[in-house]
This record gives C-alpha cells, structure tokens and sequence, in this order.
C-alpha cells in the first residue's frame, strides 16, 4: 500500500511547466508585459519510483522593466493544474506555481547575463504535504535576429538543485507587440515527498518540459 500511495503521489506530484527566459528588446524605463500558457506540457519524477503526467491547463505572466538600457528586472510567475488521477477511488490533482525573479545584463547586442531567485511551491491533496524548493540561479542568454521582425534566442539557468533550457522564437507584429514560441526543459532536484499517513518520507528528481506560447506588450 505504501508504494501504491507514494507513486500515486508521483503521479501528481511531477506536473508543472517551465517558466521561459527569453531575450526583451527594451530602452531604459520601458515595460513589457507578456501572458500565455502551455500548448503541451509533461512531467517526470524519479524516486525509488517514476511516474509521468501531463498538462490539463496553466498560464505564464512576465513582466520585465528595464532600469538603464543596459539592466532589467523580470518577474515571471508560472501556475499550473495538472491532468486529474483516480487514486483509491478519488479523483485528485496537483496545483504547481513558479516564482522567477531576475535581474538580466546585455552584456553585448547578442549576450545577456542573468542572475536571480526561484521559487517552486507544489500543493496536492490531504494526505501529501504541500512542498517547496527555492533557490538563487545564474545563467545567461543568446539572442540573434534574422531580420527587423524576427528573432531567435536560447538560455540556461542554474541553480543549486534546479536548472532551465530554453530555446524559441520572437516575432514583432509591431513596434509594441510580440509574439514567441518556445520549448524550455527545467529540472528540479531533492525535492521533499511527504505522506505523513503512510509514514513515507523520501525525495525525488523532477524533469518538467513544454512547448509554451507567450503575446507580449510594451506599456
């Protein structure tokens, strides 16, 4: 019975999308905010069990301000619901959100430098306790545009048990508007898995990937 909750448990837990990094085009005090959410989105978790699960629905908000035309300051926050599991009888889900805080330095036209804080809190049913994982991450980003509209840009993000890949595409419909498609890939690391009614303790590996969607606007 043990096993059966703790891989039911992993069956829930896993669920979540990676927030993006992406390069912004922005002058000093120009703001820009973008919204989306998950076109496809999957999970996997590695214990003394696996488990996989996939997306039912989720959005992604950015918000990114540049203080000078060189440093900006971006926030994105990330929350998800996962596909619904029948366990014992009981249709159940897990709620992720990601909290992403960064300061972000062009270093050059085509390289950015990022440093920054994460924050993961997953939230399940009663008999599983809600876990966080929190981190300082640093990483950077490459961008190159194709022409006045288009632009192509990759990141990595590391953290102490955590990091992010991403790799997309930008697309200016005008001057103040955006649109981008990305894949971005995020591990987390020795993260807590508690059933305290089953006196399971343990802690498991989680590889979270999706395809994301984001509109973005200059304010």
């Amino acid at each position: 019975m043990k096993i059966f909750i703790a891989f039911a448990a992993l069956g829930l837990f896993i669920f979540s999308t990676p927030a993006i990094t992406e390069a912004v085009e922005l002058q000093s005090n120009e703001t820009q905010i973008e919204v989306g959410g998950a076109l496809i989105s999957k999970g996997e978790a590695k214990s003394f069990l696996s488990a996989d699960a996939h997306a039912k629905s989720g959005y992604e908000l950015a918000i990114t301000h540049a203080l000078t035309d060189k440093l900006l300051v971006r926030y994105n926050l990330g929350s998800f619901r996962s596909e619904d599991k029948e366990r014992l009888g009981r249709v159940a889900y897990s709620k992720t959100k990601l909290n992403d805080f960064n300061f972000i330095y062009k270093a050059s036209d085509n390289f950015d430098i990022i440093a920054g804080y994460e924050n993961n809190k997953f939230t399940f049913g009663q008999a599983v306790e809600p876990a966080t994982k929190a981190s300082f991450h640093f990483g950077f980003d490459i961008h190159k545009k194709l022409n006045d509209k288009t632009l192509l840009y990759a990141a990595y993000i590391k953290g102490r048990d955590s990091s992010l890949s991403n790799i997309g595409i930008k697309y200016d419909f005008t001057k103040n508007n955006m649109l981008s498609l990305s894949y971005a890939k995020r591990k987390i690391n020795d993260v807590d898995l508690n059933i305290n009614n089953f006196n399971i303790h343990t802690k498991a590996d989680y590889t979270l990937s999706g395809l994301l969607l984001m509109y973005g606007m200059k304010i």
